[in-house]
């Protein structure tokens, strides 16, 4: 069985460095990994009968925070921020009304994947057209041409059931302007539908 990487590092240090860890800190590029890593710490010199005291641990973005005169924006001013930037791009392509019609409530779950998504696509230092083109093309690809046996297969490796209904409906969220039908009385859903991955480099841009 392969070991871990991150167990293989707490491990190497562990054995070689033991009396300089107190001195030492990890950078990790997210919580999840030094969580993981201060884990393997604990099980390795348990195991081996080390004593040494562990290393802090920290992440890229609050190592690179304390170098900075400035502060990160507080979660629900950038969700506020985010909102209406959102909805100013909903009226510039259907409307006043249709962008007033746009529930905050919802917004909040939809507007924390894409904080995350934009401070991904910042740390990465990404060609940020390049990624939302992409991303673009993928959802296109995958709602236009893929067969319902190569979407089960995409939703068995990408845990796609246990993804939240709220979930689905922020990549797919749109602005629905209906246009009366005239012979039939009946509301119809006009075609020029806002799906977000089609406009998230312009919320993108607009955001930052």
């Amino acid at each position: 069985m392969t070991t871990p990487f991150l167990q293989s590092v707490a491990e190497a240090y562990l054995h070689n460095e033991p009396m300089r860890l107190i001195d030492c800190c990890f950078v990790f590029p997210n919580k999840r990994s030094a969580t993981y890593f201060t884990h393997y710490m604990t099980v390795v010199s348990r195991r081996d009968g080390i004593r040494a005291v562990h290393p802090a641990t920290t992440t890229i973005v609050d190592f690179t925070e304390g170098f900075s005169d400035t502060a990160p924006g507080e979660r629900m001013e950038l969700i506020f921020i985010l909102y209406n930037v959102y909805r100013e791009v909903v009226r510039r392509h259907h409307g006043a009304s249709e962008a007033a019609a746009i529930d905050f409530n919802k917004f909040v779950f939809w507007a924390d994947v894409l904080l995350n998504d934009f401070d991904d696509v910042d740390n990465s230092l990404a060609d940020t057209g390049e990624v939302f083109r992409n991303v673009e093309s993928l959802k296109e690809i995958s709602s236009n041409y893929l067969t319902p046996e190569q979407l089960e297969i995409i939703k068995k490796y990408w845990d796609n059931d246990k993804i939240p209904d709220d979930v689905r409906e922020f990549w797919n969220h749109v602005a629905y302007p209906s246009s009366e039908n005239g012979d039939t009385g009946q509301t119809k859903v006009s075609v020029g539908f806002l799906k977000l991955w089609q406009v998230m480099g312009e919320v993108y841009n607009d955001f930052c």
